[in-house]
């Protein structure tokens, strides 16, 4: 009897491990908000609980205005209103309450609720009101190291794609992982031909660079160097180590340059091992937290303009077929993505990820069918279309 209550303690507590492990895997944000309950002739405890429920629209309110563009609740009220904050439990992990005021006909509470920002960011994605997340294009470094001691630089393109990384690139890599970048191995690059004669160039062209990386299936590519240098000992038998790094990232299509990082460290260590790992490590670790910032703003650009069309939709006081509208656009072949820029009285922006052209999309619209309304498309350009929606 004793050996089954162990065991089932033992797998209980297993059980409460995974839940917390599942709990902590979730994107959350705890938050502290009031909510207010009206007391009229329904007795405290219903007036208690109403003023809960305020607090806890509150909560998702709140995280909810975090995601969305500046005046988005404002924006989209009505349609929040509906999907989400009446929807709480949805949302809220769980809450306590903090404390309680109650006088004449109002009953205040402060509650601290954790929310579930996945579920939240999901369904305003879902809604068309955030966009999902870029995707980050594939990286392939090639950035040159001269440490003290070193009589000549290192680069891994001198001795062929099974060199080792260097400190530097090493860093570099991690850093950008971290941020969502792919990172092309150096193992996808052919050094052969005509391209033999780079193994001898540790300062790479921009055309030089493209050419070496081939098919590697980079589409960025990160070039520069990091240098480290030394004064001589002093008196406390430590030295300066001083370094410098700069880097650039180019689109490896285009040639184009897309974003450039500089950055400096000195530091004062008495092992020159140490300090030349010190120096590389804060110069890689600053640059690219710099570069993942530069790039993935540029590739959040270059993405949307190769694929997206404005959709301007009027008529959109009449929620209902809005919505279906939406919906019906959102589920059409070719369309990847929509999201809504804008919204004002009575007309809708609306930006749309379509593999086609603007004619294509137009098409597409009036072909489909719509239940209780109908559409009017009145202007068709290169990357734009009008529409009323008619009921």
């Amino acid at each position: 009897m004793k050996k089954s209550i162990g065991l089932s303690a033992a797998v209980f507590l297993v059980l409460l491990l995974m839940q917390a492990g599942k709990t902590q895997a979730q994107d959350t944000e705890t938050v502290q908000v009031v909510g207010s309950g009206q007391v009229v002739g329904q007795g405290l405890e219903k007036s208690r609980d109403l003023a809960v429920a305020n607090a806890l629209v509150s909560a998702v309110s709140k995280v909810a205005n975090d995601l969305l563009p500046a005046d988005g609740v404002a924006q989209y009220f009505a349609e929040l209103n509906q999907s989400v904050f009446n929807n709480t439990e949805a949302h809220v992990l769980s809450y306590r309450v903090l404390a309680e005021w109650n006088s004449g006909d109002t009953y205040r509470v402060l509650v601290e609720a954790t929310v579930a920002v996945d579920t939240v960011k999901a369904k305003l994605a879902a809604l068309g009101y955030v966009r999902a997340q870029t995707q980050l294009p594939h990286v392939l470094f090639m950035v040159y190291e001269q440490k003290t001691g070193d009589s000549i630089p290192v680069y891994w393109w001198a001795w062929g794609p099974q060199t080792q990384m260097t400190l530097t690139t090493d860093k570099l890599m991690q850093g950008m992982r971290e941020s969502g970048f792919v990172v092309v191995s150096q193992e996808n690059v052919s050094i052969s031909g005509d391209l033999a004669g780079l193994r001898q160039t540790p300062g790479l062209s921009d055309k030089e660079a493209s050419q070496l990386a081939g098919n590697s299936g980079a589409d960025v590519l990160i070039l520069g160097y990091a240098r480290v240098e030394a004064s001589n000992l002093m008196g406390d038998q430590k030295r300066t180590f001083k370094g410098m790094m700069e880097v650039r990232a180019i689109q490896a299509e285009t040639g184009r340059q897309i974003a450039k990082s500089i950055q400096t460290a000195v530091v004062s260590l008495s092992d020159e091992t140490l300090g030349n790992q010190d120096i590389l490590t804060r110069l890689a670790d600053q640059a690219a937290k710099d570069l993942s910032d530069q790039i993935a703003n540029v590739w959040s650009r270059v993405s949307v303009s190769q694929s997206q069309l404005v959709v301007t939709v009027e008529g959109t006081h009449q929620l209902s077929a809005f919505v279906k509208f939406r919906e019906s656009l959102r589920n059409l072949n070719g369309v990847n993505e929509i999201f809504i820029t804008e919204m004002k009285a009575d007309e809708a922006t609306i930006m749309v990820d379509y593999k086609g052209s603007a004619n294509a999309l137009a098409e597409a619209l009036m072909l489909n069918t719509y239940e209780g309304f109908s559409i009017n498309i009145f202007d068709i350009n290169e990357n734009r279309i009008r529409i009323k929606i008619v009921q």
